[in-house]
């Protein structure tokens, strides 16, 4: 499911982790898959994702969990879950906004994936990183 981002919920969520929002336009927001049970490759995907950020010279602003319905899953689905995460970020002023902030992401999610998999994480995947929209895949 593809929709635009949300900004009045992210910025609230935004808030409970301490962080302000960026003005609409400025914030994108990464979803992630990361592996559930082996927390080691998991904190290691957070790190190589916000390592990725850095290099493109995006502000790294927070994480969220993303609320999930487990009782809808069968045994064989909960077994194979990823651990859902949202990633936030935000424009920095040196970067001009729309395509050149929407081509740093682009880098950013491709660059992750890159430094993850050179590490043997292979259950990492960010089903969409933007300042526009969200993609929810189940």
């Amino acid at each position: 499911m593809l929709t635009q981002i949300p900004h009045a919920l992210m910025a609230r969520e935004l808030a409970k982790i301490g962080a302000r929002a960026p003005a609409p336009g400025d914030l994108a927001v990464g979803m992630l898959f990361m592996p559930l049970r082996n927390l080691v490759h998991r904190d290691r995907s957070a790190e190589l994702f916000q390592q990725a950020a850095r290099e493109f010279g995006l502000e790294f602003l927070g994480w969220r969990e993303v609320p999930v319905n487990l009782e809808a899953l069968g045994a064989w689905a909960l077994g194979l879950r990823p651990y859902i995460t949202q990633a936030f970020i935000g424009r920095p002023p040196a970067l001009a906004a729309g395509g050149s902030f929407e081509r740093a992401l682009y880098l950013t999610r491709k660059r992750a994936t890159q430094l993850a998999w050179a590490e043997g994480i292979s259950n990492f995947y960010i089903a969409s990183l933007s300042s526009k929209t969200i993609v929810y895949k189940g």
